[in-house]
């Protein structure tokens, strides 16, 4: 809503044709406590653990595939609650999930929104799937209905923009020096989804 040209303006597409279903599988690492075996092959619970002693995950395809599905997903549900924070805020809040040049086209259309009395409402349905994933650069697909996520005035509450119901969208995502991915780029290519 805040990315692109008005999403009222989009062309109707027809129906979502069959599309590549992804599953992410999220991992999670549970470290509990170390104990010891005693010669009675009983449990020691007082073996001390080396302080050097570390674990190191490795990342694998069904991880970063399930934080990239996370940080797309928290960029279009966090839209409309950063639209209405204060203006000063928004760039720490879109931070986490977004990286440039999307967080700046984001804050620049929510600066311009908010100068002509508009906010954003509502959030787009979304079922996206990882694409690819190249290095620290992933692409996702996804076919959102946006019927309900758009700009509104804040006075009135009078919808300025409204969305369609299959919206195709392509997402560059970036993982940082942090190892955080990131929405980069969000395109609406003008063809059916």
């Amino acid at each position: 809503m805040f990315l692109t040209k008005q999403t009222s303006r989009h062309a109707t597409w027809g129906a979502c044709g069959p599309r590549r279903a992804t599953f992410a599988v999220a991992t999670a690492l549970v470290l509990g406590g170390v104990a010891g075996c005693s010669s009675g092959g009983g449990v020691d619970a007082e073996v001390p653990v080396a302080a050097s002693a570390s674990v190191t995950a490795t990342p694998t395809a069904e991880s970063d595939e399930a934080a990239i599905l996370v940080a797309y997903r928290e960029f279009f549900a966090r839209q409309t609650e950063i639209s209405m924070a204060p203006k000063e805020q928004r760039r720490v809040l879109l931070e986490p999930f977004t990286a440039d040049p999307a967080l700046e086209r984001v804050l620049r259309g929510m600066f311009a929104a908010e100068e002509i009395g508009e906010v954003g409402y509502g959030t787009p349905e979304v079922d996206p799937a990882v694409d690819s994933v190249d290095g620290d650069e992933a692409t996702v697909l996804d076919c959102q209905d946006t019927r309900k996520f758009g700009r509104k005035e804040v006075s009135g509450g009078e919808f300025t923009t409204r969305g369609i119901k299959h919206a195709k969208v392509v997402a560059t995502m970036k993982r940082g020096a942090d190892g955080a991915w990131r929405v980069a780029s969000v395109g609406y290519p003008e063809e059916p989804c």
